[in-house]
C-alpha cells in the first residue's frame, strides 16, 4: 500500500523549507517554539480543550502525541506568524478601498456602495482595512488585482512560478497569490495532480504528498486562486480531487483575480483585533474560506458550496442593479464576527483498503491524509473504510463544539455514526465506474459547529481509477 508517492516539481519545493515540527510539552510548563530570527513563548497546553483528558493541538499543531509531546506540523511557521505587525492606524493613511478608483468587480451601484460603507467601519475603527495584507502575482503579473482600487494593500513584484514557499510567500507574509495559467488543457494543480498520481504507480516509492505542499498555504495565512481553465464547467467536473486548502475560478485567465475581489473586500471588513489575531495564528485561509463557502450557495452545508471551482454571481456584472445577496453575506458576516470560527479537523483512528472477493490484497493503493483533507485513489475491487475522528477539530477560546455535520457531496459513499453525537464516524468509499473523463471523485464534507459558527470544512475525496484511465494507462500494475 502507498500512502503516498513521487510527486512532480512542485513538491521539490518543499525541501528547501525550514521546516521541523516544534515541540510543545503537554505538562505545565511553558516552552519556546522558534523559526527563523523569532522565537516565541508558548502557554501551557492544560489550558486547552481536551479529548478523553488529551488536550485538544493548538491549529498548526500536529494531531499526534509522540513522547508524551505535541508539535507543530512540518512547515508550520508559529513565530513568523506570531511575529504579524500590527495594522496600520494612522489617520492620515488612505482609506482601504478607493472610490475615486473603483476598478474591481461590482462596478456597479451595489459594490460602490458597499466601497463607502466598508471605508465608514475603517474610519469608526469597526474594520481592520488591508494594511496588514499582501498581494502577490505567481504568473510574472499575467493577472493581478486592480490595486488601485485597494490602497492599503501591500504587493510584492511578481514571479513566475511559486517556488521556495517561504521565501516568496510566507517570509514576506503575501496572504492573496494567483497564478493565471493552464496545463495541458487543465489547471496547473489538477496536471501535477495527474502527474503525481501516475508517479506513484509507476516508482511505487512511498515517501512525499502532493496536498500537503497546499495544507501549508491553508496554515500560513495564504489564500491561492488559480483558473480551472478546462477542468471544471458546471456540467463537466474533471477534477481529481476535492482540497480544502485553495479556491480554483470557472474559466481562464483573469477569472482567478476576480474570483478574489469580493474575498479582498471581506478581509478589508473584519474587525480589527479579531483580524489580527486571526493572522497571529495562521487562520486567515481557514477564516475566508469560511465566509466564502457559506455566502456562495446561501448555505454552507449546501453541495453547492463545496465544489472544486467556482463563479461569480451575475450581480457581479458592471451593468448590474438589483440586489447582491452574496456579497451582502460576505461582508455582514467578515464584519459581524465575534469570534474565530473553527476549523474541521479529521483524526483518523483507523484507514483501511478493503478488496472485494477475487480482487488480490497486495495492490498498491495511494493515500494521504492532512488533518483537513483525506486524497486517495481506488482501483476497481477496491474500497476505502475509514473511522474519523472530529472531536479535535479546532475552536476559538476553547469553545466546546456544539454539532457535527458530515454529508457525501458527490459519488458514492456511506457514513456511519460510531456514538450518539456523531463526532466518530466510519466512512466507507467504495470504488465506482466512471465515464473517465468528469465526475471522477467521491466527496465527503465534515464540518463542525461551535455554538455560533460552522467551521471551515474538512473533505475525504477519491479518485476512482478506471483500467483505461490515463493515470495508468501504459503502466504494468498488480
Amino acid at each position: 500500500m502507498l500512502r503516498s508517492g513521487v510527486a512532480c516539481g512542485v513538491i521539490a519545493a518543499m525541501g528547501a523549507l525550514a521546516a521541523s515540527g516544534q515541540p510543545w510539552p503537554i505538562e505545565d510548563a511553558e516552552a519556546i517554539v522558534q523559526d527563523g530570527p523569532y522565537s516565541v513563548l508558548v502557554k501551557p497546553s492544560t489550558a486547552n480543550r481536551r479529548v478523553d483528558d488529551i488536550p485538544v493541538p493548538p491549529f498548526g499543531f500536529s494531531l499526534e502525541i509522540r513522547d508524551g509531546r505535541l508539535s507543530t506540523v512540518e512547515g508550520f511557521f508559529f513565530a513568523t506568524l506570531a511575529a504579524w505587525p500590527d495594522r496600520t492606524d494612522n489617520p492620515d493613511a488612505p482609506e482601504p478601498l478607493s472610490s475615486s478608483r473603483w476598478g474591481g468587480v461590482y462596478k456597479n451601484s451595489s459594490g460602490k456602495n458597499w466601497v463607502n460603507r466598508i471605508n465608514e467601519w475603517y474610519r469608526e475603527g469597526k474594520a481592520a482595512g488591508l494594511s496588514q495584507d499582501t498581494f502577490r502575482s505567481f504568473d510574472d503579473g499575467h493577472s493581478s488585482l486592480p490595486l488601485g482600487s485597494y490602497p492599503q494593500m501591500n504587493s510584492e513584484p511578481p514571479v513566475p512560478v511559486l517556488g521556495s514557499l517561504y521565501e516568496n510567500v510566507f517570509k514576506p507574509r503575501v496572504t492573496m497569490g494567483v497564478q493565471s495559467c493552464g496545463s495541458e488543457g487543465m489547471s496547473v494543480i489538477e496536471d501535477q495532480s495527474r502527474r503525481f498520481l501516475r508517479a506513484v504507480y509507476e516508482s511505487g516509492m512511498p515517501e512525499g504528498g502532493f496536498q500537503r505542499y497546499y495544507r501549508m498555504f491553508y496554515e500560513n495565512n495564504f489564500l491561492f486562486v488559480a483558473p480551472a481553465v478546462g477542468s471544471y464547467k458546471p456540467d463537466s467536473d474533471a477534477f481529481s480531487f476535492l482540497s480544502p486548502f485553495y479556491l480554483h475560478s470557472v474559466g481562464a485567465s483573469g477569472s482567478d483575480s476576480r474570483l478574489l475581489q469580493p474575498l479582498v473586500m471581506a478581509s478589508a471588513a473584519l474587525p480589527p483585533d479579531l483580524k489580527t489575531r486571526i493572522l497571529r495564528s495562521g487562520l486567515f485561509a481557514p477564516t475566508m474560506m469560511y465566509l466564502f463557502k457559506s455566502a456562495i450557495a446561501g448555505n454552507i452545508l449546501a453541495p453547492e458550496a463545496h465544489a472544486p471551482a467556482y463563479v461569480l454571481p451575475p450581480e457581479t456584472a458592471d451593468e448590474a442593479d438589483g440586489p447582491t445577496p452574496f456579497l451582502d453575506a460576505l461582508l455582514i458576516a467578515a464584519n459581524g464576527l465575534k469570534h474565530i470560527p473553527p476549523v474541521c479537523r479529521m483524526k483518523f483512528r483507523n484507514i483501511a483498503v478493503v478488496n472485494e472477493e477475487g480482487f488480490g490484497p497486495n495492490r498498491e493503493t495511494y493515500y494521504e491524509e492532512n488533518t483537513y483533507a483525506f486524497t486517495g485513489a481506488l482501483r476497481q475491487g477496491q474500497a476505502f473504510l475509514l473511522d474519523v475522528d472530529l472531536r479535535y477539530s479546532w475552536t476559538d477560546k476553547n469553545l466546546p463544539i456544539a454539532k457535527y455535520h458530515a454529508a457525501v457531496l458527490r459519488g458514492n459513499g456511506e457514513i456511519t455514526p460510531l456514538n450518539e453525537h456523531g463526532s466518530v464516524l466510519r466512512i466507507r468509499i467504495p470504488w465506482s465506474l466512471t465515464d473517465n473523463r468528469r465526475n471522477l471523485r467521491s466527496d465527503v464534507a465534515l464540518l463542525v459547529h461551535d455554538g455560533t459558527y460552522y467551521s471551515a470544512p474538512a473533505y475525504i475525496s477519491v479518485r476512482h481509477i478506471h483500467r483505461l484511465d490515463p493515470v495508468i494507462l501504459g503502466i504494468k500494475v498488480r
